[in-house]
């Protein structure tokens, strides 16, 4: 048998080749982003036929070449909940299409990877409104890309922020002061800054673990819904397709 390469990861998306193969996009925790052809995935009694399906999490052992080669897997977790629950599937098919815009081969994606378990594990077990956990995982997602807001000082004299309702500046990267404020920031109030703080620097096992009123939780999934727009431009089949 090959000498192969084994990687942790997680199927994003899977396409037939042929009549009979596969290849899946794969998002690993040591290669990064990979695309990988898996050789009769697509038999009825094949041995890839399960483990090449999106969102199945474990253990993958690539053959590197021109392109990288599926010749072994064991799965941990398959999420199979979603396969029942349309809702939930279409939202983690989300999930797993902005992580795949965000990733690239060849670099440690071992924090965008655990960011995408964790949030597909929340979803599938209703920890918190899908709504708002969609807020948290476009928020944090940019926070591993670098693109995080400032929630702890205000953007423009860096006067640390103290508690109080405050504002949140789209084009300047986050909270400003009275003094600083801008006419088309936005008005964020204290319980929505101290959940932006949270949601920026929380361990990623705890990520999940906040609650918020309706009226927050509403200012919070605004304010992150044009902060993402911003920096992401790009339109994403999964939410133009299933309205998310």
């Amino acid at each position: 048998m090959k000498n192969g390469v084994q990687v942790t990861g997680m199927v994003l998306s899977s396409m037939p080749i042929g009549e009979y193969d596969r290849r899946i996009s794969l998002l690993t925790r040591e290669l990064g982003k990979i695309s990988v052809f898996a050789k009769g995935a697509r038999k009825p009694k094949g041995a890839f036929v399960a483990c090449t399906q999106t969102f199945a999490y474990g253990e993958f052992t690539v053959f590197p070449g021109r392109a990288y080669t599926l010749i072994g897997a064991e799965i941990g977790n398959y999420f199979e909940e979603f396969r029942d629950d349309f809702e939930k599937m279409y939202r983690g098919m989300y999930f797993c299409e902005v992580a795949g815009f965000f990733a690239q081969e060849g670099l440690d994606e071992s924090e965008r990877l655990k960011l995408l378990y964790a949030t597909l594990t929340a979803l599938s077990k209703g920890r918190m409104d899908p709504v708002l956990l969609k807020a948290v995982f476009d928020l944090r997602m940019l926070v591993i890309e670098g693109e995080g807001p400032e929630v702890t000082s205000c953007v423009g004299c860096r006067k640390p922020y103290s508690g109080g309702d405050s504002r949140f500046g789209l084009h300047e990267g986050g909270l400003l002061c009275g003094d600083c404020f801008v006419e088309d920031s936005i008005p964020v109030h204290d319980g929505t800054v101290r959940a932006l703080n949270y949601i920026c620097h929380a361990e990623l096992s705890k990520l999940f673990s906040f609650e918020l009123t309706e009226e927050r939780r509403a200012e919070l999934c605004d304010v992150v819904r044009q902060y993402f727009a911003l920096h992401v431009d790009r339109k994403f089949k999964s939410e133009e397709m299933y309205g998310l």
